[in-house]
């Protein structure tokens, strides 16, 4: 396969060729939106994940960190720099708090949110979200087994 997507729709698209269909713009605001939801967030039995955020860096700093994360993994070429290392790094030192179950499960409520509301446009194309789904589920597991949680109740 290709870093391109098929405009066919019987064919598979893979979550390496979703920047060739969404660009940086809809990512971008797919990011955005997501931790601006995580900022805006005035529920008080979510403030211990709000807090973890906020003590590693601004609003801009995630939203500019993740996007490029996102842009690397969806196929626009290197733009997280630090690859694995990087992420590992990150995860462990400045993000354990979040690094659970009970996270995981509230940062994909958070992302499922985002990315069912009629506010992000994920483009006609019906593979679309499924594909975010399957790279979404690829990461979560990895970090179940590298932090010891289970990610099989976790809702994509």
């Amino acid at each position: 396969t290709t870093l391109k997507y098929d405009p066919d729709t019987s064919n598979p698209l893979y979550f390496w060729q979703l920047y060739s269909l969404l660009g940086y713009d809809k990512v971008h605001k797919i990011i955005s939106m997501f931790y601006q939801s995580i900022f805006n967030d005035k529920n008080k039995d979510n403030q211990w994940f709000k807090n973890a955020f906020v003590k590693i860096g601004s609003l801009q700093h995630h939203i500019r960190t993740q996007v490029a994360f996102w842009l690397d993994a969806f196929g626009a070429g290197r733009k997280y720099h630090g690859g694995d290392f990087r992420l590992d790094y990150h995860h462990r030192y400045n993000a354990l708090d979040v690094m659970n179950q009970k996270g995981a499960k509230l940062w994909m409520e958070y992302m499922r949110n985002t990315l069912d509301s009629k506010k992000v446009d994920l483009t006609a194309d019906p593979r679309v979200r499924p594909a975010i789904g399957e790279f979404l589920k690829l990461m979560m597991n990895k970090y179940a087994h590298d932090f010891k949680f289970n990610a099989d109740e976790l809702e994509y």
